[in-house]
């Protein structure tokens, strides 16, 4: 294995950035790139079951200090999203608690996605255009 040289960031920041990216994927990090900034946003909801054609639907989605609402018709997905790339999820309706699980999730352009680690059920969130506060 060849050693790694030092990278001069003024010269090359890309590169920093990349090794960076690359020296925290092998310690299990999770390497936030494009994650939205705390807000009201118009969102797309994907769920995919097994061999199942992916669904999608649009959502209101909220982000506010690590975490997020997705909420679709009349189902809320509460998000705690924390910086060890790890989420919290409690899934209700109305009041009633449907489901909650913990799972990772990884940030990509705007689009958050995250699996059920205990069912065959991926999702991804896509943040679209920020939205202004009603009233």
């Amino acid at each position: 294995m060849t050693p790694l040289r030092p990278v001069v960031p003024s010269r090359r920041p890309r590169l920093a950035i990349a090794a960076i990216g690359s020296a925290l994927a092998l310690l299990g990090c999770t390497l936030v790139r494009g994650a939205p900034t705390d807000g009201r946003y118009e969102g797309e909801m994907c769920v995919a079951t097994n061999d199942n054609p992916v669904s999608c639907g649009p959502a209101e989605v909220w982000l506010a200090n690590g975490l997020a609402q997705v909420q679709v018709s009349d189902i809320v997905y509460r998000l705690h999203l924390k910086k060890d790339g790890r989420m919290d999820l409690v899934l209700m309706h109305g009041t009633m608690q449907i489901d909650e699980f913990s799972t990772r999730y990884v940030w990509t352009d705007r689009v958050l996605t995250f699996a059920d680690p205990d069912k065959p059920v991926r999702y991804r969130i896509r943040f679209g255009d920020h939205t202004p506060r009603p009233g």
